[in-house]
């Protein structure tokens, strides 16, 4: 009785890797599943803007922020690797200290941080 149950189960684990090994070649693919790749400079800022909007949405910023446009987009190296920093400017705001805003985007376009001092710190 024990070699029927041995001679079964070896019959099912042959079926079973006879159907699961071809099916899984069939569905590989050859690029594999690397790196995402980098973000455009307009898929950046398409992303700061959404930022901004809910900013403004959530009153973080005040509504003199909404027509403001982006004042810069640069690419800089940061002690968290490389990031896409986008920077607003807003001459009405009342705050001296809060008239630049900066957005902080990593390379792959994950929103990172967003602050007014302009330097990325780790919270």
């Amino acid at each position: 009785m024990q070699n029927i149950t041995r001679t079964v189960r070896a019959a099912w684990l042959a079926i079973v890797m006879a159907v699961a090994l071809p099916s899984s070649l069939v569905w590989a693919h050859a690029d594999g599943h690397g790196a995402a790749p980098p973000v455009s400079r307009q898929d950046i800022e398409s992303r700061a803007d959404t930022v901004r909007r809910q900013l403004i949405q959530q009153g973080t910023l005040a509504g003199s922020w909404t027509d403001t446009p982006i004042q810069s987009t640069d690419i800089k190296g940061t002690a968290y690797g490389s990031m896409w920093i986008v920077k607003y400017s807003n001459a009405e705001e009342a705050d001296p200290e809060k008239r630049d805003l900066y957005i902080f985007i990593d390379e792959i376009g994950n929103v990172v941080s967003a602050n007014f001092i302009g330097t990325l710190i780790a919270e």
